[in-house]
């Protein structure tokens, strides 16, 4: 009856052993799992970074380029008002 008993816990405590065995396996399993998405999401943070940093240089070649159109426009419509009021002095000169 002893040795059934003392079978019985020897088997109880080999099973326990197992248990906190596969226990320690699934920890670091997941603590493994976890370094890995830790290293993925420094990764696409890096990459959003750099494509912020990218559309930030687009955005300001952009507005440069408007600026400029603006300006174009400004200087061509200035042209086409001189370029009339001399032909209107030279008709009214000429007349």
């Amino acid at each position: 009856m002893a040795t059934d008993e003392l079978l019985k816990n020897r088997t109880s405590l080999s099973q326990s052993q197992k248990n906190v065995d596969e226990y320690i396996d699934i920890g670091t399993d997941v603590l493994l799992n976890m370094q890995e998405q830790r290293r993925r999401l420094l990764q696409t943070e890096d990459r959003f970074s750099r494509a912020r940093l990218f559309l930030t240089s687009s955005k300001e070649t952009l507005d440069a380029i408007q600026h400029r159109i603006r300006q174009d426009k400004r200087l061509f419509w200035s042209g086409v008002i001189s370029v009339v009021f001399v032909i209107y002095l030279l008709i009214s000169f000429f007349s």
